[in-house]
């Protein structure tokens, strides 16, 4: 699976995610840091972590 540098681990911060296929039609993320995983979906947390 792809590095994802577009998106950023909410507990960690770290930059280290892949995409970890789907759940119930949402894309999921996999923190190669801490191991946390996390949807994208959630607009407020999901905008907060994209790198500017």
């Amino acid at each position: 699976m792809a590095e994802n540098s577009k998106n950023r681990c909410w507990s960690c911060k770290s930059l280290y995610v892949i995409s970890w296929g789907k759940q119930n039609g949402k894309r999921r993320f996999k923190c190669k840091n801490c191991g946390i995983y996390f949807t994208s979906e959630n607009k407020s947390v999901s905008l907060k972590n994209k790198e500017t």
